[in-house]
């Protein structure tokens, strides 16, 4: 049972604010959500702001014109006779009302395929329904499951699989599409959670004729454009009312910034936008994989996206859980990350964390570099007794 009196980084977080209120200096964010505010600022430059769309009424889903959701639909890739979209105002909210679709149409058990958004087990936690995590696995830069991870999801009535791997930024292989063929023909809800998916990638696009396919898409979030974005929930029309029943009850009303991002979305600006950010994450990647190839960490050289994982394979993944390991790096480096066992990435990784690629400056990198190396004197101690290796000041 997960205790939801405790958010997943609330201890990260309070020691955030310890270091810059002893300090006065900032925390260096290796894993925020946010793009670094000067990047921000060339983004938001890039958006247009609508002023034309103007409104004091109530925005409900399902008042959206048919000639603006039938767009989506088809830019999604999907086909208007066969899907419907429901739009919620954020990945999380979308969550929310596609589990509780799956509660009302009687689900007792999903197989979350890990790593997953945080926000999914509490969300099963709160509308009782039984979940667990199976691992992914790397291999040749790949993810899959194990042969016995696939047995037991047989018995499962859901399949939760985010796109692209959580935090990794890894798209799947044609071989794990033929697991998705097969689930699908075993009559299993099949969920793509891809609200992390660039633009052009969604795998609604191969599986959006199948009536218990569902996906979950927010495409400024790729973007790291968390403030003006949308979210859509592509389904087929057979679960349409549904959805709209509950609707305004889980999620109530849009707002203007939601209308004014689907016709950004709809635009060529989007597109633009995309190809900007992707240039500039991809230049900072090739940052990070220096650094990586220099202090021989392990990372996904197929990664693509905002997001990228580094792990150190001779670290315990439980690190990740330690109160007194986090409170350490970040009072005595300045340095901050969300590890990957707070979002249940395969503790066989060992200890890993999650890099922002929209957020890297010279001072990032400084401070990551210093933590590879404590991290890489720590991995190289001869056991447990050793004295903790020292701390490289910021």
């Amino acid at each position: 049972m997960i205790d939801v009196s405790e958010e997943f980084i609330d201890d990260i977080e309070n020691y955030e604010k310890a270091y810059e209120e002893k300090t006065g200096k900032e925390v260096t964010r290796l894993s925020y959500w946010n793009a670094f505010p000067p990047l921000a600022e060339k983004m938001i430059k890039k958006i247009p702001f609508y002023e034309d769309i103007k409104t004091t009424n109530y925005i409900f889903s399902y008042e959206i014109s048919n000639i603006l959701k039938d767009q989506l639909i088809r830019k999604f890739g999907c086909e208007t006779e066969v899907n419907d979209i429901i739009i919620t105002q954020s990945g999380s909210l979308s969550i929310y009302n596609v589990v509780n679709f799956l509660k009302y149409k009687g689900i007792d058990s999903i197989a979350l395929l890990s790593p997953v958004y945080f926000t999914v087990p509490y969300v099963c936690e709160n509308l009782s329904i039984d979940y667990s995590h199976f691992y992914m696995d790397r291999n040749n830069e790949e993810y899959h499951l194990t042969e016995n991870a696939i047995r037991q999801i047989d018995d499962y009535d859901v399949v939760w699989i985010t796109n692209p791997v959580y935090c990794a930024s890894v798209y799947y292989s044609d071989e794990f599409h033929s697991l998705i063929d097969k689930w699908i023909k075993q009559g299993k809800y099949i969920i793509f959670d891809e609200a992390l998916c660039l633009y052009g990638n969604e795998l609604i696009r191969d599986y959006y004729e199948h009536e218990n396919v569902i996906s979950i898409c927010s495409p400024h979030k790729s973007l790291c454009i968390n403030g003006n974005k949308f979210s859509g929930i592509i389904t087929s029309k057979k679960h349409s009312r549904i959805f709209n029943a509950w609707i305004d009850i889980i999620s109530g009303c849009l707002s203007i910034s939601n209308l004014k991002a689907i016709h950004h979305f709809l635009s060529d600006d989007y597109v633009q936008l995309q190809s900007f950010f992707r240039e500039l994450t991809y230049q900072n990647y090739k940052s990070i994989e220096k650094l990586c190839e220099t202090y021989d960490v392990e990372y996904d050289k197929s990664a693509d996206g905002c997001f990228m994982s580094l792990y150190f394979s001779e670290l315990d993944a439980s690190l990740g859980d330690s109160d007194s390991f986090i409170k350490t790096i970040i009072l005595d480096l300045g340095i901050s990350f969300i590890p990957g066992s707070r979002n249940h990435m395969n503790p066989c990784f060992g200890f890993s964390f999650r890099i922002n690629l929209s957020r890297i400056t010279d001072k990032y990198l400084d401070d990551l570099q210093n933590l590879i190396i404590y991290l890489k004197l720590r991995g190289s101690k001869p056991s447990h007794n050793s004295k903790e290796p020292l701390l490289i000041k910021p």
